[in-house]
């Protein structure tokens, strides 16, 4: 077990005796509470703010009990979706704001638990939607990915709670538990594959339905 950063997770308040924390030597997931060297490390800091994974979200949910009815993370166990709450946050955010703005820099992507986003673009000062996802789906990938610059505007169509996984968090998943990014990096990449898909057929009949209206005209 990386015991020292486990001691500096539960140093920042981000461990209670329930986490989960991955021992890398016996390849398995145990208890913060099982672990005797940090017994007094949990002890001392057990009392702070409940991790995300115990907070009560969405219809007196879990974010942990409604992560794993997603596809996103049917690939992890109930102890992987625990400690992955752990390295996100949980965002209310009150009907028809902005979350995120076209051109900013990518720092973070969203899980909506409860709610709705809208994407959309402003096009000479009108605003034309790409899309709205629910919950159970997911934005701003691309970002966590590459940290690249915002392709559209993102709003809150009602108030919604999301599930907010920052790139500097997400790095540290990497580097702390790369068993635990690795299937959850597999079922995004297989998600974006399914969209790519659906946005080139869309694309295909698109220029399929012009070229007949043409040669029709013609």
């Amino acid at each position: 077990m990386t015991t020292a950063n486990g001691l500096r997770r539960t140093a920042n308040g981000r461990v209670t005796p329930k986490s989960w924390i991955y021992s890398e030597q016996d390849e398995t997931w145990v208890r913060a509470e099982d672990r005797s060297e940090l017994h007094e490390a949990v002890k001392r800091f057990s009392g702070r703010t409940a991790t995300v994974s115990e907070k009560k979200v969405a219809h007196g949910r879990t974010a942990a009990e409604l992560l794993r009815e997603l596809e996103l993370f049917k690939g992890l166990s109930d102890a992987q979706i625990e400690s992955f709450a752990a390295y996100a946050e949980i965002v209310e955010v009150r009907q028809f704001t902005r979350i995120a703005k076209k051109g900013d820099p990518g720092d973070s992507m969203f899980i909506v638990l409860e709610g709705e986003v809208r994407a959309y673009l402003m096009v000479d000062g009108r605003e034309c939607t790409l899309t709205s996802i629910g919950p159970g789906d997911f934005v701003g990938e691309i970002s966590l990915l590459d940290a690249g610059p915002r392709s559209a505007d993102l709003s809150v169509n009602v108030d919604t709670t999301l599930l907010r996984i920052s790139t500097s968090r997400f790095a540290e998943l990497l580097k702390e538990a790369p068993a635990l990014a690795a299937p959850f990096l597999i079922a995004l990449s297989r998600t974006m594959v399914t969209r790519i898909r659906k946005t080139t057929q869309r694309y295909e009949d698109s220029v399929h339905f012009f070229g007949k209206k043409i040669l029709g005209a013609a």
